[in-house]
């Protein structure tokens, strides 16, 4: 259980910030670049394996954003390291996504 809630924890701040990541708006209010999102599908990357709690909770996330947003959202998973290596896929597409 403690495990559930420390990969939740997780999973929350990296969704949370692929979301507001890539700005290019010149609206104060961001308007415009709320207009445009998304362009493309999304993609929710689970540090952790198929099947487990935050996977079942990441999938039932992804289709809920999918019927709200209409457009086409994946899980995938990238066990290892104890989440590392998904934190690190995480990290390196948003380090693409701001440059």
């Amino acid at each position: 259980m403690k495990k559930y809630f420390l990969s939740l924890g997780m999973l929350v701040p990296v969704l949370g910030l692929a979301a507001c990541g890539g700005d290019d708006s010149t609206d104060a209010n961001g308007e415009e670049a709320a207009a445009n999102f998304p362009n493309s599908s999304l993609e929710v990357i689970v540090p952790y394996a198929e099947g487990g709690g935050t996977d079942l909770v990441a999938r039932a996330f992804a289709d809920y954003l999918q019927d709200e947003i209409g457009e086409s959202v994946s899980v995938s998973n990238r066990e290892g390291g104890g989440g590392a290596v998904g934190m690190q896929a995480g990290a390196t597409v948003l380090q693409t996504d701001i440059q």
